[in-house]
């Protein structure tokens, strides 16, 4: 396998959800996964933002007839979206969008499996001015017909910039699982989190929980500590 790596660059004006991004630079979209097939398309997105900025995305995210990753405008093809949101909290959302049938169309996903062929999987995320993709590609298959593809279809207003193309290295560490965690921080951390120790306010203290654990409260401060400091650096790793 081979790992495409490459950035898109959007001026404000020529892309609806990109200049929502732009405004709201707290505002960030992964692209969990995206699988393309002879098939159809699928991906789930997890978006992080302030009220305003849910507001403004909602009819595009989940137009049928809206492309959000096309590269022309208006952005729209010949085929028909099924969004479905999965969760929906104060400053999150998790969109689950798939496409029975493939039509014509100028997006990332299709470009890619009209260059390439299917097996194709991709990551991605939006922030502020920038679209950046990774690409998982098996072997043997040209890279440069669809970097010069995508190129000719940017029009104006978007930058295609080439970041890297290289064996896999880091394919899926967004993925952070707990289960990386040793288990004594995994138990205290687990135990904080049922017992509401990070609600606001508070619904237990660490003396409580060090009882109820039958640990000291210093060794219970300690696992905590750890478990946050290993959540929060390898997040962040896999974030920025």
């Amino acid at each position: 396998m081979q790992e495409f790596v490459f950035t898109i660059d959007y001026e404000v004006g020529f892309d609806r959800i990109m200049d929502t991004f732009i405004e709201h630079p707290a505002a960030v979209a992964d692209s969990l996964s995206i699988a393309v097939s002879p098939n159809g398309m699928w991906r789930v997105d997890k978006l992080s933002g302030p009220a305003a900025f849910f507001e403004e995305l909602r009819d595009p995210l989940l137009d049928p007839q809206y492309c959000n990753d096309c590269l022309c405008e208006p952005a729209s093809c010949e085929t028909v979206w099924n969004h479905e949101v999965m969760h929906s909290g104060t400053a999150t959302r998790t969109l689950y969008s798939y496409m029975d049938e493939l039509g014509f169309c100028r997006s990332i996903p299709y470009l890619a499996m009209d260059e390439l062929g299917d097996g194709l999987l991709f990551e991605a995320q939006r922030r502020e001015y920038r679209y950046e993709w990774r690409l998982l590609v098996p072997d043997g298959r040209e890279i440069s017909s669809f970097y010069d593809r995508v190129k000719s279809e940017l029009g104006t207003g978007r930058t295609l910039r080439f970041e890297q193309l290289t064996e896999p290295v880091r394919w899926g560490d967004a993925a952070v699982s707990i289960a990386d965690l040793p288990a004594e921080q995994r138990a205290a951390l687990e135990a904080a989190l049922e017992r509401g120790y990070y609600q606001t306010p508070r619904e237990t203290t660490i003396r409580t929980m060090a009882t109820n654990l039958d640990v000291s409260r210093s060794t219970l401060q300690y696992r905590l500590r750890q478990a946050e400091n290993w959540l929060v650096s390898n997040l962040l790793e896999t974030s920025l």
